[in-house]
């Protein structure tokens, strides 16, 4: 029928039956529509008529392409996004430059919908978070219903609003867009795109690098944050917001929350550290290069945040959430609550309020052994650290080579030797074997530790009543740390050597382990204590301190039995020599002289007359002889 139908420059008149939605598939845009697209679906999109009624309206052309058409779930329709096309849009007025009330309103760099209205979705619509990305500022491949539910413009409940999207930035894209989940819309994060902001009116209220969100969480069931004071671009908001403090627990009661006005600003950074505070713990990022991140205020003014020193409240010192690395500087991926503990800068179970200071990469992080649990250790070139203080004051770098360690307990991990201990022994337990603190002691008193790098060839067990024994190993040159309960001052004392090593021997009231030889005893698994004994140099009860002084592999090492200890014979083993001063005894692979006790009534093996078996026991042969 010609008379439905006029034609002139600025574009067609048409008149169209709504008798169904479902016309050609698929159409795209979004107040404005791409050429191709159906004109019932737009038209029903647009909220020109609904089922069984007739609508007249004109059809305005851009000649030219349109650089993007955006995407939004309208009465019944989602249609898509689409860019450099050919475009219409709808209007009641001949003329497309005249101001009109139709739904729809285009301009360069605004689009507005008047009386856009909330369908009644299914969960699922409104769980995934491809339909709608960014918090405040939103990707415009976002759908500008779910964005626009999501900011508080348009209710759920079918409710009419009017919602204008502005343009961000044509020609630049921004950094980053924040996700969260509100009003029942998981919204995600994304970085690097074009932009665009809401709002009910056509004034643009973007700000660059700052972004004001009306916040109303739906639950803190969202995605997880990396950071402190600091979070990722792509932490969710709702949880960073609790973990900061800007949103209390209250707010997620559906019955009397309100929302709340927070502001997010743009950032770079390099560090986000792992705490928990206010029930909410995340995880550890880092990262050499800058790296997009956000604070967060209640007002417009951006915080200030140094991210080599920062103070931060409420970080909860109680349970591990977390691997902690080190025992007073830690690296930075660390749980940094039970760290404060371990590090004796807050007490068990409590909200502290800390200071983190960056202390630059560090090559070793001891582990200490506290509350049931064993902080790591580990050593490398590459690891950065921190140190938690409770003062803004930085503390001095680290000279790489002492650590001061309160003992918070001597609760048993593994430690393989004794006064020089291997640097992955647990600190607290290895102190208790070398005698600088006592059983169960929980005073915290303070123990130095001096890393000695890749330098020591053995490491010797001892025992101690109250704790059985440490473990022997054989490192070949391996990195140690030498146990002390006083300050030495920047380095391990120079008598600790490859070769040589000054040790706090105890002798407990059970001292019959293991002990191989006479006067120079086998290296592997020979104790300390049970040899220190043997040899006559301590009593039952008595602690000294010693040097034990590697002689290589010795021939023969001879069994005698002194002061009621029996020791073992071997051959072609490496060994080790006491004295009390750090010029070791005359040792010679040929001939050994013995001090012995001519103890007789101990047992052991004799075998010959005059002549003896190297293995017979020194005391009998004696004896016999």
């Amino acid at each position: 029928d010609a008379s439905l139908f006029k034609a002139d420059a600025s574009g067609i008149y048409v008149t169209l039956d709504f008798v169904s939605p479902w016309g050609v598939d698929p159409s795209y845009g979004f107040a404005r529509y791409s050429i191709g697209s159906d004109l019932l679906n737009t038209a029903w999109h647009a909220g020109l008529g609904v089922g069984g009624q007739t609508v007249s309206t004109w059809v305005h052309f851009d000649r030219v392409n349109t650089a993007q058409l955006y995407v939004a779930r309208n009465n019944g329709f989602y249609l898509y996004q689409s860019t450099n096309t050919w475009s219409f849009w709808f209007s009641s007025n001949s003329d497309p430059t005249a101001a009109n009330t139709d739904p729809m309103v285009t301009r360069d760099s605004v689009y507005c919908y008047r009386g856009l209205k909330n369908p009644s979705f299914g969960r699922w619509y409104h769980d995934k978070d491809t339909y709608a990305l960014g918090t405040g500022i939103y990707a415009y491949t976002s759908s500008i219903t779910a964005a626009a539910t999501h900011q508080g413009l348009l209710p759920r409940d079918g409710t009419t609003a009017d919602v204008c999207l502005h343009v961000v930035d044509s020609n630049n894209n921004q950094p980053q867009f924040v996700g969260s989940y509100m009003r029942g819309v998981g919204s995600g994060y994304t970085s690097n795109t074009r932009g665009i902001v809401l709002s009910g009116t056509t004034t643009n209220p973007w700000v660059s690098g700052r972004h004001e969100v009306s916040v109303l969480c739906h639950s803190t069931l969202e995605a997880n944050f990396w950071g402190t004071k600091m979070y990722t671009f792509s932490s969710a908001l709702c949880r960073s917001a609790v973990h900061e403090g800007l949103i209390p627990w209250s707010h997620f009661d559906i019955a009397t929350r309100t929302p709340i006005t927070l502001y997010i600003h743009e950032t770079t950074g390099h560090h986000f550290y792992r705490t928990n505070r206010r029930g909410m713990w995340g995880t550890f990022y880092y990262t050499a290069a800058d790296y997009q991140a956000y604070l967060l205020s209640t007002t417009t003014t951006t915080p200030t945040f140094d991210e080599d020193h920062f103070q931060v409240n409420g970080v909860w010192t109680g349970n591990n959430y977390g691997t902690v690395y080190g025992a007073l500087h830690f690296r930075r991926e660390s749980d940094m609550g039970f760290g404060a503990y371990v590090a004796n800068v807050a007490e068990w179970e409590t909200a502290a309020t800390l200071w983190f200071h960056s202390m630059g990469v560090q090559v070793y992080y001891p582990a200490i052994y506290v509350r049931s649990e064993t902080t790591s250790a580990t050593t490398g070139s590459t690891y950065n650290s921190v140190k938690l203080t409770t003062s803004s004051t930085p503390p001095p770098a680290n000279d790489g080579s002492k650590l001061e360690i309160p003992m918070v307990s001597t609760y048993f991990g593994s430690v393989w030797g004794a006064g020089v201990i291997t640097f992955s022994s647990c600190m607290s337990t290895g102190a208790f074997f070398s005698g600088r603190i006592t059983y169960s002691d929980q005073s915290r008193p303070i123990v130095y530790l001096y890393w000695i790098a890749g330098a020591v060839q053995r490491f010797h067990p001892t025992y101690r009543a109250e704790a059985y024994s440490t473990h022997y190993y054989n490192a070949g040159g391996y990195n140690a740390y030498y146990v002390s309960e006083v300050d030495l001052g920047a380095s391990a004392p120079a008598e600790i050597t490859a070769n040589r090593a000054r040790v706090r021997v105890l002798v407990t009231d059970f001292v019959f382990s293991t002990t191989v030889g006479t006067g120079t005893y086998r290296s592997s698994n020979t104790y300390l204590s049970s040899a220190a004994y043997h040899a006559g140099m301590l009593q039952v009860g008595e602690a000294g301190e010693m040097y034990v002084h590697e002689v290589g592999v010795m021939p023969h090492l001879y069994a005698t039995l002194n002061r009621g200890l029996l020791s073992s014979y071997a051959t072609n083993q490496d060994a080790f020599v006491f004295s009390w001063g750090a010029t070791p005894p005359p040792v010679s692979a040929t001939v050994t002289m013995l001090t012995i006790n001519l103890d007789i009534y101990g047992g052991g093996t004799l075998v010959g007359a005059g002549a003896y078996t190297k293995a017979s026991v020194i005391n009998l042969a004696a004896f016999h002889s």
